[in-house]
């Protein structure tokens, strides 16, 4: 066999790399060191002392953040904005899909049979409160992570030696978890697990002094993290003013010091935003396809298309008896032009997506489920559908133009077939509730990142990762896929791996899990004079942002 057939840490890595009143701000003249003010610093620019030329910058939230910055609790894609300047992972995609040492020194060294991954952490590191940062930390948070009581997700690490025996009382440490001294962290696992580092080697670190004292039971939602105190990030938390912005400031303990002292996360419409890129009152913003090129005129500002790795999506709530049926949920899907909107909403910056599974997963001749009425109504009619029934459509508006078209879209195609739909515009506090209680019919939600690591579609997909145990938050159920995946997660052979990611993409094509809807482009404007930014998934939140710093 050759290299590429054998799964060593190369392989390990590689396939987890391949596969990581806001409109009022716009009106008044705020003072300095809020958003949307001169604050200049009069550097004339951000020469050889590494000094920016401002102090300040302003960045897009496209939606409300939920506000609790705990790296274990259900987070929206501005939640995970914020903690992304506040916290790091032992490891981080980059804007190419490739797991980068951040914490960790280097990458791991993984063994053989892929049950054990051993971690260097970086030297001197230290938490903005003076604390230092260690191999203790990564056991902490590794264990919290693990624990059934501290995090309702907690199934994602129950491949951790130890964990089961943890969970159900009769350990008091997690044995897959060790850090022989300040620098080393080991993460053992009960057997072969070719899909781990792309799954938790990207957890957030938490700090483990200033946390340790948290019950379990509320661990995740405990005030602490409205407003947490130890950041390991290039920014530490400043501010959070409810419905217009997030402030953050350097973090003087950082490795490598920040060149902006002050980082404003604003939350404003999408059209707002536009606006405010005009005016310089935002210095980045991920906006919608069909601006990018009223966008691209202006003068002082830089579009950058980046395409992601997970999907949009319409979520059935499988446990009403109406989406069990396969032929209800083919009929949706056929019944939706999703090729209209993405030239319409996304002006081509996008791909029809008809699994969750990445493209690089997905064989052909798989069903496409094309805009086909007649098709839809068949089916509705061999299943029975009950026309005097109405869906409610739930979505978070105003942030995501696309997806306010779809489902505008959704509603009126539907109707074509049918089916009632009734729209149904919420906030971010809605969903988590919402999934643990059952009590929605559709969601439209858009993130994940299946391509860097194919096996994090488990976590969406499989029947014991139903929300809140994991992200299957349409409660689907297939045994064979839950199979496939499993098989695939264990195989040592890069061959195998992939044909078992083929089996499974083409089982669930066939029993679509959700309304896979499409696979956008983010489409970053960037002021000109911003140096250093790399744009990632806008769910994603940022990467590197020790290195932006503003020229004259």
């Amino acid at each position: 066999m050759t290299d590429r057939h054998i799964l060593t840490r190369r392989t390990v890595l590689g396939s987890a790399a391949l596969g990581a009143a806001a409109a009022g701000l716009a009106a008044c003249s705020p003072p300095e060191g809020t958003p949307g003010a001169d604050s200049g610093s009069g550097a004339s620019d951000a020469g050889g002392d590494g000094k920016s030329a401002k102090d300040t910058i302003n960045l897009f939230m496209y939606q409300k953040p939920n506000g609790i910055f705990c790296p274990i609790a259900p987070s929206s894609g501005p939640d995970n904005q914020v903690m992304s300047l506040l916290f790091e992972p032992l490891l981080i995609a980059d804007a190419e899909g490739k797991l980068v040492p951040r914490i960790a020194e280097k990458e791991p060294e993984v063994s053989e049979d892929a049950t054990t991954f051993t971690f260097t952490i970086r030297k001197d590191l230290k938490w903005s409160d003076g604390q230092p940062l260690t191999a203790r930390d990564l056991v902490y948070t590794y264990t919290r992570a693990a624990d059934a009581k501290s995090n309702p997700g907690a199934g994602m690490y129950g491949a951790l030696q130890g964990a089961a025996e943890y969970n159900g009382g009769t350990a008091t440490e997690i044995s897959g978890l060790t850090a022989p001294d300040d620098t080393t962290f080991v993460i053992a696992t009960t057997g072969p697990n070719a899909g781990l580092l792309g799954q938790i080697a990207t957890l957030l670190v938490m700090p483990e002094h200033a946390t340790k004292d948290l019950a379990a039971e509320t661990f995740a939602s405990d005030p602490y993290w409205s407003a947490p105190t130890a950041a390991s990030g290039p920014y530490q938390f400043g501010e959070f003013k409810t419905d217009q912005y997030v402030k953050l400031t350097k973090n003087p303990e950082y490795r490598e010091p920040a060149k902006i002292d002050n980082v404003f996360l604003k939350m404003v419409t999408a059209d707002v935003a536009t606006s405010q890129l005009g005016t310089g009152e935002l210095d980045v913003a991920a906006i919608s396809a069909n601006d990018a090129e009223s966008v691209e005129a202006l003068d002082t500002v830089t579009i950058t298309d980046v395409p992601t790795n997970g999907f949009v999506r319409a979520c059935w709530n499988q446990t009403q008896e109406r989406f069990k049926d396969v032929k209800v949920r083919q009929a949706f899907l056929c019944a939706v032009d999703r090729e209209g909107i993405v030239k319409s909403a996304l002006a081509g910056k996008g791909k029809v997506r008809n699994s969750a599974f990445d493209p690089a997963q997905t064989p052909d001749g798989i069903d496409e489920y094309a805009f086909d009425p007649e098709r839809a109504k068949k089916l509705l009619g061999e299943a029975n559908w009950d026309g005097s029934q109405s869906v409610k459509l739930a979505w978070i508006a105003g942030g995501n133009p696309d997806r306010d078209a779809a489902a505008t879209v959704i509603q009126s195609q539907l109707k074509d077939v049918g089916v009632t739909v009734e729209l149904q515009q919420v906030e971010g506090s809605f969903f988590t509730p919402a999934y643990k209680d059952r009590t929605y019919d559709i969601t439209i939600y858009g993130g994940g990142d299946y391509k860097s690591e194919p096996f994090s579609t488990y976590n969406i997909l499989a029947t014991d990762r139903w929300n809140p145990q994991g992200g299957n938050n349409g409660y689907y159920s297939n045994p064979e896929v839950d199979a496939a995946l499993k098989a695939a997660n264990e195989a040592p052979d890069a061959d195998d791996r992939q044909k078992q990611y083929e089996a499974a993409a083409k089982l669930e094509n066939a029993d679509p899990s959700q309304m896979w809807l499409y696979t956008p482009d983010t489409v970053w404007a960037v002021a000109k004079n911003l140096q250093g930014f790399t744009g990632l998934s806008i769910d994603k939140g940022f990467i590197d942002a020790q290195k932006w710093t503003f020229t004259a």
